[in-house]
């Protein structure tokens, strides 16, 4: 079953209450400390506002998923970026990997850190961050969410998962060619399935060590050299849509060899490069299934069995997020306080401001319009927050927007 990529189609975020009752069945989080926590059977997830709503762990019968890092406290778990990194370099801006988010445990059973301080300079992106579980199919889900606070410009998703050494990785092969000094040490089998064993004797002696390569069939999966597997589902973006050169839709780094225990590789993937225009937003969706190998299956480079049971685990993942809708019809654009509404015939119609928790705040307007533009302006009292504009008609969902009041 296919992901849902929303580009100004992010309805299903705001009203999340509603939207998720039919395709999940999510546990409620806790605030242990300053984790805040999602713990489904065997497993437990854990995010901090620290470091910009970060990944901090996830664990499989008390085993580690994520690399942790004891010495700077800095390169663990498993965090988010706006690609290219040719636009900010080395090191990410803080604004979106470092300082501390806003966060909140929802009544629809997910967690959200949002970046409500300064934003960064360079990108001009807010990053609002939504995580939970879902029983349905023992996965833990990830939203992220850019928010453009400057002029138009392309960015890509960008996840990056921290791990420990050793094991191996596979994807499906896409159409580039598999770039990076890392390439010529990964191997592609007759099925077309990319294998790539970590090790020093895989690693080049200089250059940067990274592979990036386009992938097919949306996933990418890590076997560990305990027998736990984390499988990463997204939805497969084609090799046109991806961010500038080197970056690519999966991509593979380590430290330098010789590995040692504070040695780690980042497990990379990134979504499709669009423009996304003045205060407008891109949400991308991610799923992660993390199980336990059976013993009856070889850890080994191309053994067919491996990929049978992850394409198993797949197939059988549900959708992150229903599918909103909407029509070529109408278009609707927000900047500052100020709403503005095409509409291609005349009709009747409610255009209503909607909080993340499925609340209307504002209605905005109800009735008929005409063909052409409107205006509509946005009152000065709203707090602070991350809103959604809804244009409904009599039957259905016609039109949404993001809307954030800083």
């Amino acid at each position: 079953m296919s992901f849902n990529f929303l580009k100004q189609t992010p309805f299903a975020m705001a009203i999340a209450t509603i939207a998720l009752t039919s395709h999940a069945q999510k546990v409620m989080p806790t605030l242990i400390s300053t984790k805040y926590t999602l713990t489904m059977g065997n497993m437990t997830f854990q995010a901090t506002a620290k470091n910009s709503g970060r990944i901090q762990s996830v664990k499989h019968s008390g085993t580690e998923v994520l690399h942790q890092d004891t010495n700077s406290a800095t390169q663990y778990g498993s965090t988010f970026w706006p690609s290219p990194q040719a636009v900010w370099n080395w090191p990410p801006p803080a604004a979106i990997d470092a300082n501390t988010f806003t966060a909140s445990i929802d009544p629809d059973s997910t967690i959200s850190f949002y970046n409500s301080g300064t934003v960064d300079n360079t990108t001009k992106i807010r990053v609002h961050k939504t995580y939970w579980a879902n029983i349905s199919d023992s996965s833990f889900n990830m939203r992220y969410t850019m928010i453009n606070t400057g002029t138009a410009r392309a960015w890509a998703p960008w996840e990056d998962t921290r791990i420990d050494t050793g094991g191996i990785y596979l994807f499906p092969k896409g159409t580039d060619a598999i770039t990076g000094a890392i390439g010529t040490y990964t191997s592609t089998d007759s099925s077309g399935m990319v294998w790539y064993q970590h090790n020093n004797n895989n690693l080049p002696g200089s250059g940067t060590n990274k592979f990036y390569a386009d992938g097919s069939q949306g996933w990418f999966a890590h076997v560990y050299p305990n027998r736990l597997v984390l499988i990463k589902k997204f939805k497969d973006s084609p090799a046109s849509k991806k961010a500038p050169s080197p970056e690519d839709e999966i991509e593979f780094y380590s430290t330098n060899k010789p590995l040692t225990a504070a040695s780690f590789i980042e497990m990379e993937v990134q979504g499709s490069y669009d423009t996304i225009r003045a205060n407008d937003s891109v949400s991308w969706d991610m799923k992660w299934l993390v199980r336990k190998l059976p013993d009856s299956i070889s850890v080994t480079v191309g053994n067919k069995a491996i990929v049978n049971y992850v394409k198993q685990i797949v197939g059988t993942a549900t959708a992150i997020w229903p599918q909103s809708s909407s029509t070529t019809s109408f278009s609707l654009q927000a900047s500052g306080n100020r709403v503005s509404l095409n509409m291609s015939n005349k009709g009747v119609v409610s255009l209503s401001l909607v909080n993340s928790r499925g609340q209307t705040i504002r209605q905005i307007h109800s009735g008929q319009l005409s063909e052409g533009r409107h205006d509509f302006s946005l009152a000065q009292d709203v707090p602070k927050g991350v809103y959604w504009l809804v244009l409904k008609n009599t039957v259905q969902i016609l039109k949404t927007q993001m809307w954030v009041r800083f």
